[in-house]
């Protein structure tokens, strides 16, 4: 499944690129490829590389859409363009950016008005009825949660930052993506939360602002949606008020570099020089930090979390990994089909946690019930959970 998703990002961003820079598509596309922060998020069971194939074929349906001569052509494109971008929303809703985009390349087109809202009509209608759906659904699931449920847009404001803090630092930390995704072995270096004068922002903010340079020169030259929706995006992550990396930018990478080609393409003879070094770059960082976790990596242990997540996958009750990776967590949520929450000790372990994953350590008040070297499976011991169904009103 996930080569598979790999090989569609890959034919999507060169499917992209050759639409945009035909002359350097393949290029492009390699140096985008290659990133650390790409491939690392690809060893996890993050949702990153299925929603970046997603948008670009999105981007590219929609703007072949636009492209077409004749009015079955422009709907069956048009079809195309909705389906894709709904996959996208609910792969991440943050997806649901490519519609302002489409709406704004649209406008900056040669298209008639009349047919440019009938297209931008056909594309969003289904696209925002399936987005409400999914709202409405996430809603309901957090009001059966009880009162500590939450909605996933109820967590867009930190309660303990004023609106102007998390803003602020939410336009430093997209600062830092921008220039983690495009230096070649920086995807790791930053500067702590609040730290403005940090040598790296600093370098990641003279970054920023070449890329808007290029990003002004791209929207000046063609009418894309990805390029239009860029802005919303980043406006969106700039007031969410969480640090994931360089998670949430990576989406935009393909922008990213089409913005630095823009900016180096009148360089003659050095810019293929400078983009084929940036690839080579790159990818020697990609892989030295592949080979460097090799032994750590969680992903090797897909193989003995198999056993534990298959007897948890037969189970009713709440789930969790103590202290473990938190992508031990996300192996065993994907292997067993439901939600595995990831505590970083037995202290933090409710009352309704019935199950818990360790690296062998025993827990208090849990029995053993199943052991794949090096994972234990532990399940709540019978008079704890009594007492917890007593206390809840339950039956014993």
């Amino acid at each position: 499944m996930q080569l598979s998703i790999a090989l569609l990002l890959a034919a999507g961003t060169y499917a992209w690129f050759r639409q945009l820079a035909p002359s350097v598509a393949g290029l492009l596309m390699a140096v985008v490829f290659v990133n650390a922060s790409l491939w690392e998020h690809y060893r996890m069971t993050h949702s990153e590389t299925a929603f970046m194939a997603a948008v670009v074929w999105a981007t590219y349906a929609m703007r072949r859409m636009t492209q077409s001569t004749s009015p079955r052509q422009a709907a069956l494109w048009a079809a195309l363009a909705a389906a894709l971008a709904l996959v996208a929303c609910l792969t991440r809703q943050a997806g649901i950016v490519l519609l302002p985009g489409l709406a704004l390349a649209l406008w900056r087109s040669e298209l008639r008005r009349a047919r440019a809202i009938a297209l931008l009509t056909a594309v969003s209608l289904p696209v925002v009825l399936g987005v409400g759906a999914l709202v409405a659904w996430d809603r309901s699931r957090a009001e059966a949660a009880g009162p500590q449920g939450k909605a996933y847009h109820e967590f867009m404001l930190d309660p303990d930052s004023t609106l102007a803090a998390q803003v602020a630092e939410g336009v430093r930390l997209r600062i830092s993506e921008f220039g983690r995704l495009l230096l070649p072995g920086m995807s790791r270096t930053y500067g702590r939360t609040g730290q403005w004068l940090n040598v790296n922002v600093i370098l990641f903010a003279a970054v920023t602002m070449a890329v808007l340079l290029g990003w002004r020169r791209s929207v000046r030259r063609t009418a894309d949606p990805l390029l239009w929706a860029a802005p919303f995006y980043v406006a969106l992550y700039v007031v969410w008020p969480f640090d994931q990396g360089s998670r949430y930018m990576l989406p935009l990478l393909p922008v990213l570099w089409l913005c630095v080609w823009r900016l180096i393409e009148g360089w003659h003879s050095r810019r293929l020089t400078f983009l084929a070094a940036g690839a080579a770059l790159h990818a020697a960082v990609a892989i030295g930090l592949f080979a460097g976790e090799w032994d750590s990596s969680p992903g090797r242990q897909w193989k003995e979390l198999a056993g534990v997540s298959a007897q948890l996958r037969q189970k009713g009750g709440e789930a969790a990994v103590v202290g473990l990776d938190v992508r031990v967590a996300h192996i065993v949520a994907v292997q067993s089909h439901r939600r595995v929450r990831a505590v970083k000790s037995a202290d933090q372990l409710g009352p309704d946690v019935e199950w818990a994953i360790t690296a062998g350590s025993p827990l208090s008040g849990f029995d053993p019930c199943n052991r794949s070297a090096p994972f234990c499976l532990w399940q709540r011991t019978a008079p704890q959970m009594a007492r917890r169904d007593a206390e809840q009103g339950g039956s014993p």
